[in-house]
């Protein structure tokens, strides 16, 4: 679908799931793939339709953790207004403020911002 929104709304007019899963891609959901590449039409659209906002794939990564990987803010924004678990954590014990590691960008700097003030600590 890569991010078009027309696509996945037509999709799920026909009858996919809006949490259907990729098996042979980590076992994502949509909403982690549309967090990941910062596709927001998708990501509304997709909440609109009660997709799972903390859905983990196969390395325990929830669509915020894809979205602070990619220092994604508005993404970050958007899904912790949802109600995302800002707690939330990976496989190995990271959580959002850990994918981010260290640099000052300011894609970065919006990620921590929005994570800080919704509660997130680094471990």
């Amino acid at each position: 679908y890569r991010g078009d929104a027309e696509v996945v709304r037509s999709l799920v007019g026909r009858g996919v799931h809006p949490d259907i899963r990729l098996k042979e891609k980590g076992n994502n959901t949509a909403l982690n793939f549309a967090s990941r590449g910062g596709h927001l039409d998708v990501i509304r659209f997709l909440l609109d339709q009660r997709a799972e906002l903390d859905a983990r794939n196969d390395f325990a990564e929830t669509p915020l953790l894809c979205a602070a990987n990619r220092a994604r803010g508005d993404v970050c924004r958007l899904l912790v207004e949802a109600g995302a678990d800002v707690h939330a954590m990976d496989e190995n014990g990271d959580n959002a403020l850990d994918f981010l590691g260290p640099g000052i960008s300011a894609r970065k700097k919006e990620c921590r911002e929005v994570l800080w003030k919704a509660g997130c600590q680094r471990r």
